[in-house]
């Protein structure tokens, strides 16, 4: 019987530490967004916009909007030859939970660059998700 009651213990315990560890090192929606970007891309045939963004929620809430930059650098050079309008882009295609989606963008760049030399990297600034029980455009 005393045995019966340790192990019960036992369990509630250790089920406990494991809820309030869960509840304590929860992850925030915003770092289950994944954001990358692809120079020069396949997918993206127009001249004019040959860089691939993509991203991917692994969030449970539907992404609303992000807003993130890109450096663009020639192969092998450190040299950041983006320009002040790719400090600040917006993605405005929504994403739901658990999907991923790809828009090409536009370079926007100090220099000259063939797009066949060129690396692109792009870092988070912000993201906004829609609250339980809005209503989500289609």
């Amino acid at each position: 019987m005393r045995l019966v009651l340790l192990v019960a213990l036992g369990v509630a315990i250790g089920a406990g530490t494991i809820a309030l560890a869960s509840i304590w090192f929860a992850v925030p929606d915003r770092d289950l967004v994944r954001l990358q970007v692809e120079l020069p891309s396949d997918t993206c045939k127009a001249p004019e916009m040959p860089m691939l963004v993509e991203v991917r929620n692994r969030s449970k809430k539907t992404l609303r909007s992000l807003v993130f930059s890109v450096s663009v650098f020639e192969r092998g050079d450190s040299t950041d030859l983006s320009d002040e309008k790719m400090a600040h882009l917006d993605w405005t295609t929504i994403v739901a939970p658990g999907e991923t989606k790809a828009v090409c963008y536009a370079l926007s760049l100090r220099g000259r660059v063939r797009k066949t030399d060129a690396v692109a990297s792009a870092q988070l600034f912000t993201t906004s998700f829609y609250a339980d029980g809005d209503v989500i455009p289609r």
